[in-house]
């Protein structure tokens, strides 16, 4: 008996020892249970402004510096005059515009004939348009006719089929002449369907004429611009006149008056009102990003919220080429502010859209940056090391992705 309860009471203990959690190296260990959830966190990158567009201020031809009408820094509108050169004779100029002006009128007579090519023979589609869907009206009109005098005559041999007037072949014979004539119909009312297609499509053709007629209205202007260039080119056949390419700030300037210069650039503008910002993240951060991602420029020079700005592209890897970092391409919302000045290096705090995955303590990851993507992990009341790729953090939660399941329970002391 005294055997039995003993044998009894070590059965109690061992069933005991197996349902309890392991306790790893005697150790108290306090564990949470894993969480899906949500997390967007916020990416501090540095980044520099600069202007969208700038062109290079250049000659035609190389000559001597007569005049120079702007410095460094000064605003110019597209067009404006610059800097004047005196050059030789330029009968290759004049040669050019006069080649020029005789291509625009060679190229302004073929649209024309072209164009008057198209309208005769929309002319004459829609005149043949308008008289197929009159036809058809017509034989849809006089195939009612027929269906109806047939309908009637089949009518009325019934009757007199009734009367035993007549025999009952002629009976079918008028029944089965209203069911072709029916058909008939049925077909002279799809060929009007038709017509009436036929006749949309070439009243749409009106869009082609129209195009054509816009070529025409371009050919006449570039004639009016080459017959204008040309004009120029002979009336200034000593004298060049180096002229604004775009709108902007002259940023630099690199000749004098009694300077002989060549064709290569003179100096640069820079159109300050069309900025962008230039930010350096990693691959796996601009992965993230798209067209609605929005940030926000901070600099000494705006306020405390600074300067809102939106993702627009990517721009290939810096850093020699070594593809570590990439460069994000951001457009600023209505006007960029004034103080922010092309070169100026700035910060810009980046709102990452949000991620889905496990929720999980920052302290519930490895201090150690060797093992940082481990966690430790009960499932099933067994202890494992689970590994994780780290999403995002904030200052309480990492948002992590790997094998984790519904019910597992994270370790937050006693590592």
């Amino acid at each position: 008996m005294l055997k039995t309860a003993l044998h009894c009471w070590l059965w109690v203990l061992l069933l005991a020892g197996c349902q309890s959690v392991p306790r790893p190296n005697a150790v108290d260990v306090r564990t949470i249970p894993v969480e899906r959830g949500k997390m967007g966190n916020l990416v501090i990158c540095s980044g520099k402004v600069q202007s969208r567009r700038r062109a290079a201020i250049t000659a035609p031809e190389g000559g001597l510096v007569t005049r120079v009408e702007i410095r460094e820094g000064d605003k110019v509108r597209a067009g404006q005059p610059l800097i004047y050169l005196a050059v030789k004779k330029r009968e290759t100029q004049v040669e050019m515009q006069q080649a020029r002006l005789e291509q625009a009128r060679a190229r302004l007579a073929q649209n024309q004939s072209q164009l008057r090519s198209a309208q005769l023979q929309h002319g004459h589609k829609l005149a043949q348009s308008k008289q197929n869907l009159l036809q058809a009206r017509i034989a849809v009109s006089e195939a009612k006719t027929q269906v109806d005098a047939a309908y009637t005559d089949w009518q009325r041999k019934q009757g007199l089929l009734k009367e035993k007037s007549i025999a009952a072949n002629e009976v079918e014979q008028a029944e089965l002449q209203w069911k072709i004539k029916k058909d008939e119909w049925q077909q002279a009312i799809s060929k009007e369907a038709n017509a009436r297609t036929e006749g949309a499509s070439t009243r749409d053709a009106q869009q082609d004429l129209h195009s054509q007629a816009q070529q025409v209205l371009e050919a006449e202007g570039a004639v009016h611009e080459a017959e204008a260039n040309l004009s120029d080119a002979q009336r200034q056949e000593t004298e060049t006149i180096v002229r604004a390419p775009i709108a902007g700030v002259v940023a630099t300037l690199k000749v004098v008056p009694g300077q002989s210069v060549g064709s290569d650039s003179l100096g640069q503008i820079i159109d300050v009102s069309d900025k962008e910002v230039m930010a350096t993240l990693d691959p796996a951060q601009i992965s993230r990003l798209d067209e609605h991602s929005l940030a926000t420029v901070h600099s000494p020079l705006v306020g405390e919220k600074g300067a809102r700005i939106v993702f627009v592209d990517v721009v290939p890897a810096v850093d020699g080429g070594t593809g570590n970092t990439v460069r994000g391409r951001f457009r600023f919302f209505g006007t960029p502010p004034r103080r922010l000045v092309d070169g100026l290096a700035v910060q810009v705090r980046i709102q990452m859209p949000e991620q889905t995955g496990w929720l999980v303590p920052r302290d519930a990851l490895a201090e150690d940056q060797a093992v940082r993507n481990r966690l430790r992990v009960y499932r099933k009341n067994q202890e494992l090391a689970v590994l994780v790729d780290v999403l995002g953090q904030n200052e309480t939660h990492a948002l992590v992705r790997g094998e984790l399941r519904e019910g597992d329970q994270l370790v937050l002391a006693g590592k």
